[in-house]
């Protein structure tokens, strides 16, 4: 009886593979087996290829998506900053404090036309 010891199996790395290649050289494939091996693999990289090109289109998508996203929030900031500009400039007691400064003042009756 073994107590406390490891056992240690080195793996053997010899193979054999002449009695295999042997079989497969005397083994005949049909030519139907070979087509549709050919077309299963051509079919494979087909879809491999097109997983790969919508994979990229998603990604660039996504990075136009996401840079537009941007470009809104920060046109959309500016944009009230302008709107609450306007806001104040356009304001009453602005207003007339620009009038007063340029010698403006509130018409008066003789101002106006009648056109009869």
């Amino acid at each position: 009886m073994i107590v406390n010891k490891a056992l240690h199996y080195k793996p053997d790395l010899e193979y054999n593979n002449i009695k295999s290649k042997s079989k497969k050289k005397k083994e005949k494939v049909s030519f139907k087996e070979l087509l549709k091996e050919f077309l299963l693999n051509v079919a494979l990289l087909f879809f491999a290829i097109l997983t790969v090109i919508f994979t990229a289109g998603i990604a660039y998508k996504s990075y136009i998506l996401f840079k537009l996203k941007k470009e809104v929030y920060k046109l959309t900031q500016e944009n009230q900053k302008l709107v609450k500009k306007y806001q104040y400039l356009t304001s009453r007691d602005i207003v007339l404090e620009k009038a007063k400064k340029l010698g403006l003042r509130p018409p008066q009756n003789r101002d106006y036309l009648r056109l009869e």
